[in-house]
């Protein structure tokens, strides 16, 4: 390039063809007819240029005396102009980077990155699926302890007014949505990413297009106030249409389990109350549930509320649709309903308490009705009928129920009775605490040994029974005996071939009162299976003269016989039930001197029985003994009152089967015992238990698979 060109200076206003100038002195000049460049080209007035203006450093526009330069660009005779002043730069019309890369649309006053469409107000558009936008704070932190706050933000910000319409609304949203089809799209979801110590972002929170708002780890809402009126909502703003209410908005904590080689694992997830200043020792906090009854706006109170003490307070009923459970397994928890209470499941209390209950409402009694002794309860309380209304029926087995369950039963008719059968099926009637009381006096004119409470009628000498003298017999005829006949063997039988039994022949009479003459019963089936001391009774009981006798069960015996003591006998069973005897109490006055006195209590049984050829005495194990206990000082004086008392004997007795007692008096001289009072204390179990009113309830608890009688 050759030495500078010089351009006089242009007066203000004035317009200079630079393209025509440059031309004309790069011609002249230079020689050539071209577009030339220049170096440290200086205008103080306007510029204008038909043609191409390359320029190779910097360029000012204006002074610093004007505070607004124009520059105008003629495209096709449409001007576009861009106006630079006091720092701000605005163009008139669209502005375009590399056709798509940024667009800014002036006439619809819109963005677009990535599209020159925009359909938003900021449109950015990808077709990279790992794309994104990232707001960034780059400034380094100035605290070495790390606390400068560095997080960017964005607000969705309206701007709301008081006209004379009303409050109006302000909704701001984010939006996910599938361009193609709206109406109809796949399940989008917009994802909240957080970062720990360094550690790469995960999602922590997600929001789908299904309306699906998930927390992945913890939750936590900070209000940016301290203020009692922080708050988040979830509400349904459809109206409901032909009174018809639309769905409730739910709040879902859920987790995910899973079975590893650990075993089961277990999912939390909470609500939580946090005292920010002293998590460890809070004032106490609350939590409430708040209602608002009817559709008008009015107050809303509070229904329940649950404290930081575990205290759950419900001021109102409640009701429960499933299962439900009080309490942790750990220490004993209280908790406060101050109201009523609709269960459709179970209550679990986990092996906690209900205390200071009030009282307990079972609902009214269903029928069921007996089929071959049994029932299957379906809830706590339930009337009972008999099998096609029969006048009595038996009721053995309840089925249904779970254990530990209470059951309350009673009778559905006041004419038909139900008796409940102790232990025939799984109904089990409660022990109850029962006494009996016998007098006694000595016969005028004789001593020796009597009893109470029953008796033993048997003989002194053993009858020794052959194929010759097959019998013998027992008590006088006619006799008002009704006792069980017995025997004690003195060994087992002989029998030279066959079987060769033992039986009882006479008239019986039952506990209810029916007497069948003629009857044979077998004693002992064959005769050689017996032993020494051993003890057999009939399990009838017998009036009249009896006759035992061998006789032939199989075979042809020749030569056959037995030896035994024989007899009857009469005990206190307390109506055919099984007790255990506690007490035993004697009160009485002497009528004379006696050295020979004795009271024994005879447990009987087939234990404790001894085979005597002479010199018999009856009777099975002995629970209590005046002399033994006594010792030297059993005697009786006459004109003196006497006792006797027993405590704990603690023994069980099969009065349901064929076991009793009997209580054993001797005496030494003729009335001896003016009158002695007897008494029994037993703890009992009933065979029976009867429903005959409606007024009457039997509770039973189901343990295991029985039923218990409270």
């Amino acid at each position: 390039m050759g030495s500078p060109v010089l351009i006089p200076r242009v007066q203000k206003d004035d317009w200079i063809n630079l393209n025509r100038v440059l031309k004309k002195l790069a011609f002249s000049v230079l020689g050539v007819d071209s577009s030339p460049t220049f170096d440290g080209l200086n205008l103080t007035s306007n510029l204008s240029v038909d043609g191409d203006l390359l320029v190779g450093g910097d360029t000012t526009f204006g002074d610093g005396t004007n505070a607004t330069v124009t520059l105008t660009f003629d495209v096709s005779g449409t001007d576009h102009t861009m106006i630079a002043g006091n720092g701000l730069m605005s163009l008139s019309h669209d502005f375009a980077v590399d056709t798509d890369t940024l667009f800014v649309d002036s006439t619809l006053k819109r963005v677009g990155v990535g599209t020159a469409s925009p359909s938003d107000l900021v449109d950015v558009c990808t077709t990279d699926e790992t794309a994104g936008v990232l707001l960034q704070n780059t400034t380094v932190p100035t605290s070495a302890s790390g606390d400068d706050t560095l997080s960017p933000r964005i607000t969705l910000q309206g701007r709301g007014w008081n006209s004379s319409t009303g409050d109006k609304a302000i909704d701001g949203y984010m939006q996910i949505r599938a361009d193609i089809n709206n109406r109809d799209p796949l399940v989008g979801t917009l994802g909240f990413f957080v970062g720990d110590g360094g550690v790469a972002p995960t999602l922590q929170m997600s929001i789908t297009s299904e309306g699906t708002f998930k927390i992945e780890g913890g939750a936590e809402f900070n209000g940016t106030t301290l203020s009692d009126t922080n708050s988040v909502t979830i509400r349904n703003k459809a109206a409901a249409t032909s009174g018809v209410p639309q769905s409730s908005n739910k709040l879902v904590l859920e987790g995910r389990a899973w079975n590893s080689s650990q075993g089961n694992i277990a999912n939390q997830g909470y609500i939580q109350l946090l005292n920010t200043i002293n998590n460890a020792n809070p004032f106490t906090e609350r939590m409430g549930f708040f209602t608002q009854a009817g559709v008008s706006a009015g107050a809303f109170t509070e229904q329940m509320s649950i404290q930081n003490d575990g205290l759950v307070s419900i001021t109102s009923d409640l009701t429960v649709g499933g299962d439900t459970i009080l309490g942790d397994n750990a220490a004993v928890d209280i908790h406060t309903i101050n109201g009523n209470t609709t269960l459709d499941g179970i209550l679990d209390m986990e092996s906690n308490r209900i205390t200071d209950v009030g009282s307990l409402e079972f609902n009214s009694a269903t029928e069921l009705t007996i089929s071959s002794g049994v029932v299957t309860a379906t809830q706590g309380h339930h009337s009972i009928d008999t099998e096609a209304d029969a006048a009595d029926d038996d009721l053995d087995t309840i089925n249904g129920g779970n254990s530990g369950e209470i059951l309350l039963i009673l009778p559905r008719d006041d004419a038909r009775t139900i008796r409940i059968r102790d232990g025939v099926g799984n109904m089990f009637l409660k022990h109850q605490v029962e006494s009996k009381s016998y007098s006694f006096s000595s016969p005028a004119g004789s001593s020796g040994t009597f009893y109470s409470a029953g008796y033993y009628n048997w003989s002194s000498t053993d009858a020794n029974l052959t194929q010759a003298a097959l019998s013998v017999t027992h008590s006088a005829a006619n006799s008002a005996s009704a006792c069980h006949i017995g025997i004690v063997a003195g060994g087992a039988g002989v029998v030279d071939t066959g079987v060769v039994k033992l039986t009882v022949t006479g008239t019986t009479i039952d506990d209810v009162g029916n007497r069948a003459t003629a009857q044979t019963v077998d004693l002992v089936a064959d005769i050689t299976t017996l032993s020494l001391d051993d003890y057999v009774e009939t399990s009838e009981k017998w009036i009249g003269q009896v006759t035992i006798a061998l006789a032939t069960a199989s075979g042809s015996p020749v030569n056959f016989s037995l030896d035994a003591n024989y007899g009857c006998s009469k005990y206190e069973d307390f109506g055919n039930q099984s007790f255990t005897i506690n007490v035993l109490e004697c009160v009485g006055f002497a009528g004379a001197n006696d050295t020979g006195f004795n009271l024994r209590l005879l447990y009987h049984s087939s234990a404790g029985w001894t085979f005597a050829a002479t010199g018999f005495v009856p009777g099975g194990t002995v629970l209590a003994d005046l002399s033994a206990d006594y010792s030297t000082e059993d005697e009786l004086s006459n004109g003196e009152s006497f006792s006797y008392k027993r405590t704990n004997l603690n023994t069980s007795v099969a009065g349901d089967i064929d076991e009793g007692l009997v209580l054993e008096v001797t005496t030494g001289a003729n009335k001896s015992v003016e009158i002695m009072d007897i008494h029994f204390t037993v703890h009992t179990a009933p065979n029976f238990s009867y429903l005959s009113s409606n007024k009457q309830h039997l509770i039973f608890m189901k343990h295991g698979t029985n039923w218990l009688e409270l």
